[in-house]
């Protein structure tokens, strides 16, 4: 799994099964990098490298080790753009689906308690 921190931050405290890197190439989108190494694609990319039974686990040394291919970086940013625009739309979607189930909750406490009553005409 992998996550991107955009915000310049000096100093930032990980736990001890993550490191952190900065990304200096600027041919490279960030954003781009993290959804690569989150996808199917990515996560074969690093397959091999992985240790553990349980937990995998990637050294720093074997994911420095891995080779990306990427596409020019007009065109990591659009996927980027596109992904995290999906992402959100997946946000906002998902707290309208909280909505109704909150709305749902409170009708069906509501009609089963009689607080409303439905009448057939």
């Amino acid at each position: 799994m992998c996550a991107v921190l955009l915000d310049d931050i000096d100093q930032v405290f990980l736990n001890s099964f993550c490191f952190g890197f900065r990304i200096f190439d600027k041919a490279v989108d960030s954003l781009f990098l993290s959804y690569l190494i989150n996808s199917e694609i990515g996560r074969k990319a690093f397959e091999n490298l992985v240790q553990g039974s349980t937990r995998y686990n990637l050294s720093k040394s074997g994911f420095n080790n891995v080779c990306l291919i990427l596409p020019p970086l007009d065109e990591q940013i659009a996927i980027a753009n596109i992904l995290s625009d999906l992402d959100s739309e997946i946000i906002s979607l998902k707290n309208k689906k909280r909505q109704f189930d909150n709305i749902k909750k409170a009708l069906n406490h509501d009609l089963m308690s009689a607080k409303i009553r439905v009448l057939k005409k």
